[in-house]
């Protein structure tokens, strides 16, 4: 039992090492936060058993001083294929999409990230979602699944930064054709927040006074679309799928509070204006963030999942 144990802990140790080295992983935080907060437990389930498994045969083997043979190698072939085949189903990005993970952590500012992969949890472990009644989640999502949003599952994110420079990134897409007096919010802060209405998205930023952008964009029902709404002294924008559609010249980058609760999904009291349609991919920065990055961003949050980028 003790030489069981051992050698599953062995098996364990030298799978992560391994994975980590070929996965481009900074470090070995970034790797064990990747690994505990975004991995789907069914894949490391498959792990689990299929190391179990093997500890016990080759266990078994020694005990009873037998050589391996060609059943051996037929059963670790299966072993392998089942794992092989999990990771496939649950990442159809195979390998780059821990590349992706990693390069979005390592970009400068980033403080909060939902992957929305059938869990409400922030990839960067600095959050938590919380007062949302029935989460729903949509497995054909931009990028992965994605979280649908609507009255009964409008979620909060407590406290989070109110910077003088940074960033909200994500995809989204509305359920039907909006109206100009019906201003759905999917991002509200309390004194900060984007909505989006007929003729395009607003984003609200208070300082001494409210600060306002507008882009004039069609918004179409059913479709998928990035927006990234930054600001630092002297821009206040509006990008949508990567493109830069306006910007106020007149935010100073003094907010009027540090800190607020983050409502997603409705106004910042969860109780109207609410958004009906789904959200994916969605990044918090604190610090500026340039073109390019949202441009980075938006193009590793479809990654290479063709199938759903329509």
């Amino acid at each position: 039992m003790i030489f069981f144990i051992i050698f599953y802990l062995l098996i364990l140790a030298g799978s992560g090492v391994i994975f980590f080295i070929f996965s481009d992983f900074p470090d070995a935080f970034s790797f064990l936060n990747y690994i505990t907060l975004t991995m789907p437990y069914s894949y490391l389930i498959v792990i689990f058993i299929s190391t179990g498994l093997l500890s016990f045969y080759v266990t078994w083997a020694f005990s009873k001083k037998i050589s391996f043979n060609q059943t051996t190698l037929i059963i670790f072939c299966l072993i392998g294929a089942l794992a092989i085949t999990d990771f496939i189903v649950h990442y159809p990005h195979g390998m780059n999409i821990l590349k992706v993970d990693q390069q979005t952590m390592n970009i400068k500012g980033l403080v909060h990230g939902f992957r929305f992969e059938q869990s409400l949890k922030d990839i960067t472990g600095k959050s938590e979602a919380i007062n949302f009644k029935l989460p729903q989640y949509n497995s054909a999502g931009k990028s992965g699944a994605a979280y649908k949003l609507s009255p009964q599952s409008v979620f909060t994110l407590k406290s989070i930064d109110i910077p003088a420079a940074g960033a909200w990134c994500f995809w989204c897409k509305v359920k039907s054709p909006l109206s100009t007096e019906n201003k759905m919010r999917i991002l509200d802060a309390n004194g900060y927040w984007i909505a989006f209405h007929k003729d395009g998205i607003v984003a609200y930023f208070k300082e001494d006074e409210f600060i306002h952008v507008t882009a004039n964009t069609v918004i179409e029902a059913e479709k998928w679309f990035h927006v990234a709404v930054t600001w630092e002294p002297g821009k206040f924008c509006i990008y949508v799928n990567g493109r830069l559609l306006e910007c106020n010249g007149l935010f100073k980058g003094v907010p009027a509070f540090s800190k607020r609760d983050l409502v997603v999904g409705a106004r910042w009291n969860s109780k109207e204006k609410y958004f009906y349609g789904e959200i994916d991919e969605l990044y918090i920065f604190n610090g500026p963030v340039n073109q390019d990055k949202i441009v980075f961003i938006m193009q590793n949050g479809l990654g290479s999942n063709t199938a759903n980028s329509k």
